[in-house]
């Protein structure tokens, strides 16, 4: 099942800079909303560690990826009974994700957004934009008061080449900024090296790619 996407440009902090925001993802049973963005590459943290493949990285504490709901501490998005990833003073107040390519693409599921929620995206040491949970919320039509109801999926696009970017840092000064079923694409993307997902994490997908070779040489061997 699909969901309504709606499409906003958001001019950011960066007044020279712009990135194109919109909602809306494919629902899986149990574990949310997932990207519909092609050549992108899924991370769900369904193994319960911080991911750190296909090039990307990410930097927090083991205990920012838990399950269900911590009193006072962290809720599920709707609908997800997996693992997810939770930031926060009491889990880790923030998780750093490093890419080894330019990407052009960021998605993710979140749920109970609040206004001390933070998204910010640089290339190298330059802040490219910065999302605040009040914004992301807005662009889903409501008010980030912490509503464990609400979830939706974020999809942040690089508006051109100046907006591309290689490093993510999610935080919250309060508990909880949660979030699940991360998506990338890199700028420089190829069937053999981003595969499309949207369920498989990263290292399963890999898998798929000598089957596509071989399939690739016994058709041109005809």
């Amino acid at each position: 099942m699909k969901t309504t996407s709606t499409l906003l440009l958001l001019a950011l902090s960066c007044p020279v800079f712009a990135v194109s925001v919109n909602t809306g993802g494919s629902i899986v049973a149990n574990q949310g909303l997932f990207t519909l963005v092609s050549q992108s590459v899924t991370f769900n943290f369904n193994d319960g560690l911080l991911p750190s493949a296909n090039g990307i990285t990410y930097t927090g504490a083991t205990t920012n990826v838990v399950t269900g709901n911590i009193s006072s501490v962290s809720a599920a998005p709707p609908n997800d009974t997996s693992a997810y990833l939770t930031i926060g003073p009491t889990r880790g107040a923030s998780v750093t994700i490093t890419s080894a390519y330019a990407l052009d693409y960021l998605g993710f599921y979140v749920g109970s957004l609040d206004a001390y929620n933070y998204i910010d995206l640089y290339m190298g040491n330059s802040l490219v934009a910065a999302l605040t949970g009040t914004q992301i919320a807005s662009i889903g039509g409501f008010s980030a008061n912490g509503d464990q109801g609400r979830g939706i999926y974020v999809n942040i696009y690089a508006s051109g080449s100046a907006e591309h970017f290689d490093r993510i840092v999610m935080r919250s000064t309060s508990n909880a900024l949660e979030s699940d079923n991360h998506a990338f694409r890199a700028v420089n993307r190829s069937s053999t090296t981003v595969v499309d997902s949207p369920v498989p994490e990263p290292a399963s997908a890999l898998l798929l790619i000598p089957a596509l070779l071989w399939m690739a040489r016994k058709r041109a061997s005809r």
